[in-house]
């Protein structure tokens, strides 16, 4: 008996968008997959390696998530994978 099986997966690219408002908020989004769990997290010097997390973590109930945030500084964001 011969069993031969091969499996190929393509996996989009992570896209993100940071949409800035006059309000100063800021609406941060990504490619997610349902049931991953993310951290959102934060700096505001772009070479620090002291990054903030910023809310509690976030578990993905579609393909995209959506998260505003209200700041007065500049910041620049990451998003961790966590599982």
């Amino acid at each position: 008996m011969d069993f031969n099986l091969e499996l190929k997966a393509t996996l989009a690219a992570p896209v993100s968008r940071i949409d800035p408002s006059t309000n100063g908020q800021v609406s941060l989004s990504w490619n997610s997959y349902p049931g991953k769990r993310y951290r959102l997290q934060y700096v505001t010097e772009m070479f620090s390696t002291a990054w903030t997390t910023l809310g509690a973590d976030i578990t993905a109930t579609d393909f995209t998530v959506i998260v505003t945030e209200t700041s007065a500084t500049q910041r620049y964001y990451r998003v961790v994978l966590l599982n």
